[in-house]
């Protein structure tokens, strides 16, 4: 079972000949995958900073050869234009902090109402950098990221995230797992499963204040 793999895709079919292996966060043709369902989460996240009024948004991508973070990108246009909102790409970034950070240093003189991050790590640091050049959140800029992990909590009123459900994932791959094990002659067609993903609205997002 691979989760977040960035090995070519033709390396897990080889791989696949010779072991049951499960995809997870990503699908290759050939091989059973769960990823999360992209659109449904990008397309709650852009109608969230709608409803608050913001109309210009930055996606701060993750790392070039990410699978999830082309699913996002893509996931996130779609959403952007059914709402008439103005979407832009910024990266790739590091999937950490530093890369948030650096993020924000190259966007500082030109931001948007809002940024969706790759990640939490992206988000935190793009966050903390905003708080410290002095720009008020979310009254000059709302900041969202992805994973909902522990650190998402501990600024300010938290970050905004869309939370992936990691148990169900985890499940959902084991039990393929266990009948790929099972059974390793049966030719069976390749089970590409999604899992719904839900928006958690923290105070990192919100309307934008007018001059």
């Amino acid at each position: 079972m691979l989760s977040g793999t960035r090995q070519s895709d033709a390396m897990l079919n080889h791989l696949s000949k010779r072991i049951p292996v499960v995809v997870m966060n990503r699908r290759v043709a050939g091989l059973d995958s769960v990823t999360p369902e992209f659109e449904h989460g990008m397309g709650q996240a852009i109608a969230h900073l709608a409803e608050n009024g913001l109309r210009t948004v930055t996606y701060v991508a993750g790392p070039v050869n990410s699978w999830s973070d082309g699913e996002r990108w893509r996931a996130v246009r779609v959403a952007a234009r059914r709402h008439g909102m103005q979407i832009q790409r910024h990266g790739p970034s590091a999937p950490t902090i530093a890369g948030g950070e650096q993020a924000f240093e190259e966007m500082h003189d030109s931001l948007p109402h809002a940024v969706i991050c790759y990640n939490d790590l992206v988000a935190f640091g793009f966050l903390v950098s905003a708080l410290r050049a002095g720009i008020r959140v979310p009254e000059e800029l709302s900041v969202m990221g992805h994973d909902d992990i522990q650190l998402s909590r501990l600024v300010g009123g938290g970050l905004t995230t869309v939370v992936s459900p990691k148990r169900a994932q985890g499940r959902a791959a084991v039990e393929r797992l266990i009948r790929r094990i099972e059974n390793p002659s049966a030719h069976r067609t390749p089970v590409e499963g999604s899992l719904p993903v839900r928006l958690v609205p923290r105070g990192a997002t919100g309307p934008r204040e007018t001059p």
